[in-house]
């Protein structure tokens, strides 16, 4: 599985998160793109471009909490790429 996490602004998937999903289909490795959404919901327009869609609820952005969360659904969803 290749994860990409998503950025997102004012409730939308980011174009810059649009282009890592393509990066993630082409660069490769085997198996399903997920897209990892933090805190906001995008996650039905996450489902209208990956494979599967991941949520982790957050209220605030905090840099150290989000990078474990990503780690940790890296680990357990057994990611072999994160983008």
């Amino acid at each position: 599985m290749k994860l990409v996490v998503a950025e997102v602004k004012d409730g939308k998937l980011t174009k810059s998160t649009l282009e890592m999903v393509t990066a993630a289909r082409e660069c490769g490795v085997d198996g399903p793109v997920a897209v990892l959404v933090l805190g906001a919901d995008a996650s039905a327009e996450a489902a209208g471009v990956a494979d599967r869609v991941l949520t982790v609820q957050a209220t605030e952005y905090d840099a150290e909490v989000w990078a474990a969360a990503v780690a940790q659904v890296a680990k357990e969803q057994g990611a072999k790429v994160v983008l």
